[in-house]
């Protein structure tokens, strides 16, 4: 698979490194696309979401923050989004009444 960090300077750490190597693994399980930099694009079902570091876009246009209280990388961070709107697209609607709040998704509590 195409590596789209490999314009990007080097990692300043080998915790990004890791981080964006297991980026390349999640964009590959989810059929994502990477972009070059922090920018990945998926499907699920009929959407098609626009997922950058701070926010997402969905195909109407739409835009909903999002924030993961925890500090780690941006790839990973990235990852983590990826993967929690996959398990749960709906929680893109909750992400966009209350930006910056953190939402997982509920259907497992």
């Amino acid at each position: 698979m195409h590596d789209p960090f490999s314009q990007c300077a080097p990692s300043s750490s080998p915790f990004e490194q890791v981080a964006r190597d297991n980026l390349i693994k999640v964009a590959k399980a989810l059929g994502a696309t990477l972009g070059p930099g922090p920018v990945a694009q998926m499907t699920i079902g009929q959407e098609i979401f626009t997922i950058q570091v701070g926010g997402i876009i969905r195909r109407d246009g739409s835009f909903s923050c999002y924030r993961v209280p925890f500090q780690m990388p941006w790839p990973e961070y990235l990852a983590n989004v990826m993967l929690l709107l996959h398990d749960d697209p709906a929680l893109f609607d909750l992400w966009r009444t209350k930006p910056g709040y953190f939402y997982a998704s509920t259907r497992y509590a």
